[in-house]
């Protein structure tokens, strides 16, 4: 299975995306710019300073041999040197600064947009994905800040400064020079189209690599069970051999334009040294001058290359850019606001709700059931009949599409969400258990309870026995995902973090679906103390784990189409009924056999 991003990136100009980076953040970090440029302003200047007194070492000393410039320009050269070194030390930490700086600050917004999205973006978008976004593309980010930084300031500032002494110098020459620079210029920005289009399809197969990883890391038990090594593992193949090609392909195009400039730069040197020479020899001109001259040209060599490879390299680092800000632009659900739900009883009303996972996909249009206060209501029915998604509804992961969820006679779409979840406590056969402690995992419940409000809601959910016989009892690592747990031991933690919420309302999406008998009695008794007192509703398929419920409502073509409880439907003989028989009569038929 392929795992492109579902975030592909889109063309945009990377200028464009730089000048929003800077918009964003720059003002916060506009005092150590301005000493960064400064500082940049002070290395361009002493550069050039030293190929100005170049002049002066050859004529004054080489050639009219003036003793006090035997000390002086020594000493103004090294000067220059110790202040360019110290410019460049200042500016360099102060852009990795506003770099780390704006990354940070990025990643934060990349989490709280992550925390925002709704469902349905993770269903369609690989965690994976996320990952590199918030690490790899970030990391890109800064390393383009930095290099916008000393190139667009530093090169450009020491490449004018440079110019300005090579006019000076000879001016004929430099017109010769500058003819050379948008032959250049065009060379490069020939490669730049075909740097970033190997650039995005790096990315995109960097970001299968991630997935891959990640799905056989978790699901290692089932390639192993399945002998699906060999084909993980050309699935990976295929992915690192694609992002090789495409890193190639990326850095033989980036590395074509060093020979462009320096063939560019010997013709030019070979040109100018000709003309030199001839000019010294049938002149009385002094070569201090031309030795200048090719100095500045020499030292500007390197940051013209640095230009002209700018955009290419650039392109590259945006790539993050834009995926980053793909994310932070993907359209998250609009808060609401509302008045903080109040539940003094707890009795949910479904009245005439509909919903659609896609337009031309119809769940149901006209879905109606109560559950009353303090009762345990359960749904049960065939799959993909929309009983999950009647949790999903209630906690407003989705929203309907019509009609109308009432929690005690206010309309859930009209409260505050975060009020309406701090009234739910929901336990589902998708158990997570955090990186942290077993106690870590249980106050996540409710993170102000004192250690003993956790311990006692251990002991209530019937978890404390096993979690107190752990290596360090509550303190232990719960381990990726609770590996180090059975799935009846993860059950009961996550019924412990319920009963500590201490909420009004219950919700359990087939909690007891992946346990076996043993496992699943011993939770059920912990879900009886769990549910007692409160409205609680069970989505089931075995059901077994129903018979006691007050009310019953079976599910059937988006619709509820018999309710009651388990002796009733029974003895009505419809939907109930028969999915009551094909569970339990093939059983019935096997202990009989025995």
């Amino acid at each position: 299975m392929d795992h492109a991003p579902a975030l592909a990136a889109k063309p945009g100009g990377d200028l464009r995306l730089a000048r929003r980076l800077i918009a964003e953040n720059g003002r916060d970090y506009l005092g150590r710019y301005v000493i960064a440029a400064l500082m940049m302003a002070v290395y361009a200047a002493t550069t050039g300073a030293s190929a100005w007194l170049m002049r002066d070492v050859v004529d004054g000393i080489f050639f009219a041999r003036e003793e006090r410039l035997i000390i002086l320009v020594p000493l103004l050269m090294g000067g220059l040197f110790v202040l360019r070194g110290g410019a460049n030390y200042v500016s360099t930490v102060l852009l990795a600064q506003i770099g780390n700086g704006i990354v940070a600050r990025l990643q934060r917004r990349l989490f709280d947009k992550i925390l925002a999205l709704g469902t349905a973006f993770f269903d369609r978008t690989h965690s994976a994905e996320l990952v590199t976004r918030m690490t790899h593309h970030a990391l890109a980010v800064r390393d383009a800040l930095e290099k916008i930084g000393n190139t667009i300031i530093r090169d450009l500032l020491t490449l004018m400064v440079l110019v300005a002494v090579m006019i000076w110098q000879s001016p004929l020459l430099s017109l010769a020079v500058f003819l050379i620079g948008p032959v250049a210029i065009f060379l490069v920005a020939r490669l730049l189209r075909r740097i970033r289009h190997a650039a995005d399809a790096e990315v995109r197969f960097v970001g299968q690599i991630g997935a891959l990883l990640q799905e056989t890391a978790l699901g290692i038990r089932v390639v192993r069970a399945f002998t699906l090594e060999p084909v993980m593992r050309r699935k990976m193949e295929t992915a690192i051999g694609e992002a090789e090609a495409r890193a190639n392909r990326v850095a033989t195009q980036s590395a074509r334009t060093a020979p462009i400039m320096e063939s560019l730069a010997g013709l030019a040197v070979a040109g100018i040294l000709l003309w030199t020479g001839y000019a010294v020899v049938n002149s009385d001109a002094t070569p201090g001058a031309f030795v200048a001259f090719i100095t500045a040209m020499l030292l500007a060599y390197e940051p013209a290359a640095r230009l002209a490879r700018f955009n290419a390299q650039l392109a590259g680092k945006m790539v993050g850019a834009r995926m980053i800000y793909e994310l932070l632009d993907e359209p998250a659900p609009a808060p609401t606001g509302g008045a903080p739900l109040a539940v003094p009883r707890g009795e949910i009303v479904f009245d005439r709700v509909a919903f659609r996972y896609r337009p031309e996909q119809r769940l149901f249009d006209a879905l109606s059931f109560t559950a009353k206060a303090g009762e345990t209501t359960a749904l049960v029915g065939p799959s993909g009949a929309g009983k999950s998604t009647v949790i999903a509804l209630i906690e407003r992961f989705v929203e309907p599409a019509g009609g109308r969820i009432l929690i005690d006679g206010t309309d859930i779409a009209t409260v505050d969400v975060t009020s309406l979840r701090a009234q739910t406590a929901l336990v589902s056969q998708d158990i997570r258990l955090f990186t942290g402690t077993v106690r870590d995992n249980i106050r996540y419940g409710r993170l102000d309870a004192t250690d003993a409000e956790v311990e006692a809601a251990a002991r209530d959910a019937l978890a404390d026995g096993f979690i107190r016989a752990l290596p360090k009892g509550y303190d232990t690592e719960a381990g990726e995902q609770g590996a180090q747990l059975s799935g009846g031991q993860r059950q009961r933690i996550a019924i412990a973090r319920a009963l500590l919420r201490n909420a009004r309302m219950v919700l359990l999406d087939e909690a007891t679906s992946a346990l076996d008998s043993d496992s699943e009695a011993k939770v059920q008794a912990a879900f009886d103390r769990l549910k007692a007192g409160r409205t609680t509703i069970v989505v089931a398929h075995r059901l077994s784990t129903v018979l006691a419920a007050d009310k019953i409502c079976v599910f059937s073509d988006g619709a509820v189409v018999e309710e009651g409880n388990h002796r009733a439907l029974l003895a009505a003989g419809g939907v109930y009924a028969r999915l009551y028989r094909l569970q339990f009569e093939p059983e019935a038929r096997s202990q009989a056999a025995e």
